[in-house]
């Protein structure tokens, strides 16, 4: 069966990286998924062929998972939201499945019901956020509730060896490192920038206290806000002392992703401000401690048990405690890998069953 992945974002954030991944590991296609990148350079991802221009013919097409339709605007709807409702709408609705995604709050009025219109439409819709499965079901979609693709993920030997490489570089010892993600907000999250800083300015603070090492890991090269750099360098003004890990960088022959689901599996303590790093985490039947900003990262606290609070809540000095102790939680990942492949499967099938009607 030829598949098609649309609605792609980029190689160059890890979690979206490891989504396009996941979904060909889902698939257990014997010919890579077919996807149109509009990246000059994307990065080798095994089981997909990238591809420019228009999206080739294919058996199924899977809009891939993420908070793709943001819509940042209140008021109107942009350019970004019609560009990817409007490929959503451009493949045979009986051979295409949405699979992983979630809806973001952003995406409300006029926006959410174009999008629940155009949904309404197609063989199989699965989100992974409650709340997101919520709002679908009562616009009349018939939504299923299912995980992130990037659960079907396992750790391995090229990843852990990377990540102890990279550590090594720093004279860190997993055992003492906490891993910390970053990221930058815009109008797409209504998140105080500078505030998140001191937050986590105090947090390294505190962890350095107890004899760890905060580590950051950069989990985003890709556009504008989604670019961590910018992040570390302002934090790295109040803590000059703060190393940071870097998996695009070259390593030992392991793909991104793999850097940074091994730095998860051996550090200490991880600390997600990203979403994908709190999924990492789990990967190893490990818990990260989860600063969410969205629907989405918050249900992995409601629903899966994942500690955490949502970056507003937080207070370092009032939850180290909850931080340190995140370090001993365990997680049930082979549940969660076994539904996720059952209802991907459960997909595709709906979306056979709609072509044979």
């Amino acid at each position: 069966m030829r598949i098609s992945l649309i609605n792609a974002y980029s190689t160059r954030n890890v979690g979206d990286a490891a989504i396009y991944h996941a979904l060909a590991t889902l698939s257990e296609s014997p010919v890579p998924l077919q996807c149109s990148l509009p990246e000059p350079k994307p990065l080798y991802v095994p089981g997909v062929e990238f591809h420019t221009g228009s999206k080739r013919k294919s058996d199924l097409y899977v809009s891939v998972g993420g908070d793709i339709f943001n819509n940042a605007r209140p008021g109107t709807i942009t350019r970004n939201f019609i560009g990817n409702l409007r490929t959503l709408g451009s493949a045979p609705a009986s051979r295409t499945i949405l699979f992983g995604q979630s809806i973001p709050r952003s995406c409300r009025g006029a926006s959410f019901r174009l999008l629940a219109r155009r949904l309404r439409k197609l063989a199989s819709v699965t989100v992974r956020d409650v709340e997101s499965y919520q709002r679908l079901r009562l616009a009349g979609v018939a939504a299923r509730l299912s995980y992130d693709a990037a659960f079907i993920i396992k750790p391995n030997d090229w990843g852990r060896q990377s990540a102890l490489a990279l550590l090594g570089k720093h004279s860190i010892e997993p055992d003492k490192a906490a891993v910390v993600s970053l990221r930058s907000f815009d109008s797409m999250y209504p998140i105080d920038n500078h505030q998140l800083l001191e937050k986590i300015t105090r947090l390294c603070s505190l962890l350095t206290q107890r004899g760890l090492v905060p580590v950051v890991l950069m989990q985003s090269e890709a556009y504008g806000a989604d670019n961590d750099h910018a992040m570390l360098q302002e934090l790295q003004r109040t803590v000059p002392q703060l190393q940071s890990i870097n998996p695009f960088a070259p390593s030992i022959g392991a793909h991104p992703w793999e850097t940074a689901i091994g730095l998860l599996e051996v550090a200490s303590i991880a600390v997600a401000v990203r979403y994908h790093t709190a999924i990492f985490r789990t990967l190893s039947g490990r818990c990260p401690y989860n600063l969410y900003y969205s629907n989405k990262g918050e249900d992995l606290v409601q629903r899966l048990g994942m500690p955490g609070k949502s970056i507003e809540d937080f207070d370092p000095d009032r939850h180290i405690g909850d931080v340190m102790a995140s370090a001993r939680r365990s997680f049930d990942i082979f549940s969660v890998r076994n539904q996720l492949s059952k209802d991907f499967q459960t997909a595709c099938l709906l979306s056979q069953m709609r072509q044979a009607a």
